[in-house]
């Protein structure tokens, strides 16, 4: 689980600032907004409010960019992604991870320019506040193999030179390229360090304009069983949007023809391939089709996500932009519940009713046995006005004078648990909202007008 995040000149962000999901003391709370794993106390939830313009959407891009960047072994990712205005001191870009995993606390880190890593490093922070380094890595591309890694007794057979002889290039990460190199199948010393690292990584989950995969397709989840089926008819009913029920309709032959001709490779697929299937999931355009060749051979078969209003059958562009976001968050609300992950939602509220908002959040984050937390931005004061979210929970980005992004958490005003947290932000007095004048320019006459 992720304990913190901190970027520094990654887009709008140029000094560094740290998102922290570690609790603070006193207030009230609501019951499973904090968890404990392997002694290590978080929360699950990180609401991100701020003007348009702040930063919101940069500080889940950064970490975006950054997971990306190490899991496809590629630091060419963050290239032009650092903070643009021009500045005194030129920051690398840096992006560091404090995080749990195996009951057991690590900081990941690396610098780069976006062409080569120019540091990385694995630290394991053990429960008597030691400090462990498992490897570092130099701008020179030399490894640093420190005492997890090395053999312990003179019977092991095999040694930390395993980790040592890696072919390097300067925009790899070295520990994404052990993984690559089969770390995973190697009984090497202090392998389990670098897997937990590797674990957290993936346990990532975005779903933002910039990132959508076809891990958080709905129609991909629908065909596996009840369990999913069972949760997005519950929750599209339960959302009171006048659809009576989630079907799974056949394509015609034609359409199939149609779309395979943008959606499968050519040429074919190298032989054996038993069962071939191709998602398609197409937000915008409200469309989830999934495509089956159970044999080579075989002609695809191919079957689209639709509603029921009644008798009759609707496609998915045809529903409001509230109930096709309500099918977008789906498929990863519900691998929240049922899996370890961190769920990253740039405008998570977007065209959802506030009420329906609050009580979305309300019955995820009191899913009995939740291991998976929750990072998003919003724009929804009303949040703030009812007992859902501590002090801690909230974070505002505003801009600072040089244009360069800031990140602070409300609890840094120590506002008193009965306070009208909606009413104090909307007057200002925590920052992070937009300040202006007249947005549309007065006409010449309008005052003669009568």
């Amino acid at each position: 689980m992720l304990i913190s995040f901190t970027v520094q000149n990654c887009r709008s962000f140029y000094e560094p600032v740290t998102l922290s999901m570690e609790p603070t003391k006193g207030g009230r709370r609501r019951t499973g907004h904090v968890f404990t794993q392997g002694g290590v106390r978080t929360q699950r939830l990180a609401l991100l409010y701020g003007p348009n313009g702040a930063g919101k959407t940069n500080l889940l891009r950064a970490l975006y960019l950054a997971v990306q960047a190490i899991l496809k072994n590629d630091c060419h990712i963050l290239a032009n992604q650092s903070f643009r205005l021009p500045m005194l001191q030129v920051l690398p870009m840096r992006f560091e991870l404090v995080f749990s995993r195996q009951r057991a606390r690590y900081l990941y880190f690396f610098e780069t320019n976006g062409h080569q890593i120019l540091k990385e490093q694995l630290v394991w922070l053990q429960e008597d506040s030691k400090k462990t380094t498992v490897f570092t890595r130099t701008e020179t591309g030399a490894i640093t193999i420190a005492a997890p890694l090395k053999n312990h007794t003179e019977t092991q057979s095999k040694t930390d030179e395993w980790y040592k002889w890696r072919t390097l290039e300067p925009h790899m990460f070295w520990l994404r390229k052990v993984e690559e190199d089969g770390l995973r199948t190697q009984q090497v010393p202090g392998r389990n360090h670098l897997i937990a690292a590797l674990d957290f990584l993936r346990s990532f989950v975005f779903l933002n304009d910039f990132a959508t995969h076809a891990t958080n397709a709905p129609q991909a989840l629908f065909l596996q069983g009840a369990g999913f089926q069972d949760f997005l008819k519950t929750l599209i009913h339960n959302a009171d949007v006048g659809i009576t029920d989630v079907i799974q309709e056949a394509l015609p032959q034609e359409e199939i023809q149609n779309l395979l001709k943008v959606l499968v490779p050519r040429p074919p697929l190298p032989l054996p391939v038993k069962k071939l299937q191709v998602i398609h999931c197409d937000f915008r355009k409200a469309r989830y089709i999934i495509l089956t060749q159970d044999a080579p051979d075989a002609p695809f078969t191919g079957s689209e996500l639709k509603t029921r209003h009644g008798e009759t059958t609707f496609p998915l562009h045809l529903e409001s932009d509230g109930t096709r976001r309500l099918f977008e968050l789906s498929a990863a609300l519900w691998r929240a519940t049922k899996e370890e992950i961190v769920l990253v939602a740039d405008e998570f509220d977007a065209f959802l009713h506030p009420v329906l908002v609050r009580q979305l959040l309300v019955d995820i984050l009191g899913t009995k046995g939740l291991n998976s937390q929750f990072l998003l931005t919003t724009h929804t004061p009303d949040l703030l006005a009812e007992d859902v979210l501590h002090n801690d929970e909230v974070w505002m980005v505003e801009k600072r004078r040089d244009g360069s992004s800031d990140l602070y958490s409300l609890s840094r005003f120590m506002p008193r648990s009965d306070k009208n947290l909606r009413k104090g932000y909307l007057a200002g007095l925590y920052g992070a909202i937009p300040s202006f004048t007249r947005l549309v320019p007065e006409q010449e006459g309008d005052d003669d007008e009568e």
